[in-house]
């Protein structure tokens, strides 16, 4: 996921003082926790040396997730791959902290689906997986 680039926007405060979290913060909390435990961490503009994305508010590097998903998932079909990256892309929340609640349990439980088995025909559901170690320290994403 590839968030707004830094310094572009400064951290609103909610009525009453309290701090509301941005992106911004959160990336940099998530850099730092990523750092500390030895995993390699890139900002959104030294990973998209290809222009993936149409602009700086889009959140999913599409041709890299989907290569990524199919990689950690061979035995789904191709449209099964597609839905589940546009799903990935559109987050379904109002808020930061939902929505990143909502991706936390996309990496942990994967991402439910139905397929209908190439070999058999038979149609089959399951949980997708959208991230595992290996797959980061290899850079697929």
């Amino acid at each position: 996921m590839v968030g707004p680039e830094r310094g572009s926007e400064r951290s609103p405060r909610e009525a009453g003082g309290m701090m509301r979290p941005t992106e911004q913060v959160v990336e940099d909390m998530a850099v730092y926790r990523l750092d500390g435990r030895g995993l390699p961490t890139c900002r959104g503009i030294e990973i998209d040396d290809g222009s993936e994305r149409a602009n700086a508010s889009d959140v999913c590097l599409t041709t890299r997730v989907k290569s990524a998903v199919g990689k950690l998932n061979p035995h789904l079909p191709a449209a099964t791959i597609d839905a589940v990256v546009a799903s990935i892309s559109r987050p379904p929340h109002p808020t930061l902290i939902l929505n990143n609640r909502w991706f936390h349990g996309l990496l942990t439980d994967g991402v439910s689906v139905e397929y209908k088995d190439a070999k058999t025909g038979e149609l089959r559901g399951g949980r997708v997986r959208v991230g595992s170690r290996e797959a980061i320290e290899e850079r697929l994403y």
